[in-house]
């Protein structure tokens, strides 16, 4: 399960909330995620399958079982460049729109216009 292998993946995210707080349901785990639950149940699901985690009783909770998790892998080189591509358009895309000097606007027109 390559999920479970990613640092800060959705199901190690799940994982670690039911490992602090056992017997949980999908809702509180959506609502404390702030994800809708069917996502959770897809991953709860996921990590049944795996055997990370059990459920029982009705409603239904979910609890961490003893299978220990993997390490994290390792970011590769590659996924570096990603992030920090990501980071600079986030920082370009939240940096406030700047209101010109007086005069900078009829520089840039004139430029355009060719006067």
């Amino acid at each position: 399960m390559k999920q479970i292998e990613r640092k800060g993946s959705p199901q190690r995210a799940i994982c670690a909330l039911l490992g602090a707080t056992p017997g949980m349901t999908i809702a509180a785990i959506a609502a404390a995620r702030g994800v809708h639950p069917r996502a959770i149940a897809r991953q709860v699901q996921a990590l049944m399958k795996e055997g990370f985690v059990c459920g029982g009783g009705y409603p239904r909770q979910y609890r961490m079982t003893s299978k220990p998790m993997p390490a994290p892998v390792a970011s590769t080189s590659q996924s570096a460049v990603v992030t920090r591509a990501r980071r600079r358009e986030k920082e370009a895309t939240d940096k406030p729109f700047g209101i010109p000097s007086v005069g900078e606007l009829e520089r840039v027109v004139s430029s355009w216009v060719g006067s």
